[in-house]
Formats: C-alpha cells, sequence, structure tokens
C-alpha cells in the first residue's frame, strides 16, 4: 500500500475526489487532497482570506508530508500556480513524483529527477 498526495487544481475538485477513490479501490491510502484556495470574484484578497489561504496551504502541506508519492493530477492538462507551489514542495520534501498525464510536463519531471540526484 502507497500513502499519496494528490497535487492538482482543487476547482478540479470532483475528478480529484474520483482519483482518490480510484487509488483506494487499489488498495493505496490517499493523505492529502487539496481543499478550495480560488478566491471567487474578488479584484483583492483582504488579510483575512490571505491568513486562511496561508493556513490551508499549511494544513496540505503537512498532510502532503504523510504521502510517499506526490500525484500530479494535471486535469484537462491545467497546471495553475497553486498546483506549481505544491510540485515545488513536494520536490523539496523529496516526495517520489508521478503524474496523471505525463506527456504534458516532461520538463519537470527531468527537474524532479535533478534534484533527487
Amino acid at each position: 500500500m502507497t500513502k499519496y498526495g494528490l497535487i492538482g487544481s482543487s476547482k478540479y475538485k470532483k475528478e480529484l475526489d474520483e482519483v482518490a477513490a480510484e487509488l483506494r479501490q487499489m488498495g493505496h491510502q490517499v493523505v492529502a487532497i487539496p481543499r478550495d484556495r480560488h478566491e471567487h470574484h474578488h479584484n483583492h484578497i483582504s488579510q483575512d482570506n490571505l491568513n486562511k489561504k496561508t493556513i490551508t496551504y499549511q494544513e496540505f502541506h503537512n498532510d502532503l508530508d504523510k504521502a510517499e508519492v506526490a500525484l500530479i493530477c494535471n486535469i484537462d492538462d491545467y497546471v495553475g500556480l497553486n498546483t506549481c507551489i505544491d510540485i515545488g514542495y513536494a520536490i523539496k520534501a523529496g516526495k517520489t513524483i508521478e503524474v496523471l498525464r505525463p506527456t504534458l510536463i516532461p520538463e519537470l519531471l527531468m527537474l524532479g529527477a535533478e534534484k533527487a540526484e
């Protein structure tokens, strides 16, 4: 059984939940799934929203620390800023990186491989 942390845009919550369900069905454990970190219909981020977003990042990264593998879920070929931040965190934390659609971002895989050497 492998412990997975899913990395991807929280705007694809339904799809992330489906990936998590498939992994669990295969006998794996999912210890991290991104939470909602989007600011909808705001031209600026209030200090209160910024504090909430910071706590959400910390909670997610704490969960990601428990994972053995970080699975990048680049659904609809989308990799946004939050996902990039999470990928960087996972690489720095020494996680094994897997990609749902690896043909999309081979440069990212090479970056992770170089870090590991």
